[in-house]
């Protein structure tokens, strides 16, 4: 499928992701271990995160200087859920990456699952797709 996971999933997740058709377990990885797209054939990124302990607008801005320094060339969507969840979209709304922000999970592996297909079927065609992150 080429979509990597970033975040932990329960089994009611998982369930989620499977009825989109990216099944359990996918690869999975921590936000530090960021995989570079084109090693692992990477289409699509997913960050699923439930910030409890942890405020969203801190884990907003690791993501938004991940795909910086990473240069992504691949979507990039993001769901966040927990304390200063309004401050972290606002901060990536603001800033210069393109992140898709979506508040469902479902919403999420669904928009994931097709932005891994059309990149694939233009890898296919070699057709060059642009989801380049900065302006």
């Amino acid at each position: 499928m080429g979509v990597c996971l970033i975040g932990w999933l329960d089994l009611n997740q998982c369930r989620k992701l499977n009825n989109h058709g990216l099944g359990c377990p996918l690869y999975v990885c921590s936000a530090s271990a960021i995989p570079m797209p084109g090693i692992f054939q990477v289409k699509a990124i997913l960050v699923n995160i439930f910030g409890g302990i942890m405020r969203c607008d801190i884990i907003a801005q690791g993501i938004l200087d991940a795909a910086t320094n990473l240069n992504l060339e691949i979507p990039l969507i993001v769901r966040l859920q927990g304390s200063n969840v309004k401050e972290a979209k606002a901060l990536m709304a603001m800033s210069k990456v393109k992140i898709l922000p979506i508040d469902s999970l479902d919403e999420a592996a669904s928009m994931a699952v097709k932005l891994s297909e059309i990149v694939g079927k233009a890898q296919e065609l070699h057709v060059k797709l642009d989801f380049s992150l900065s302006d």
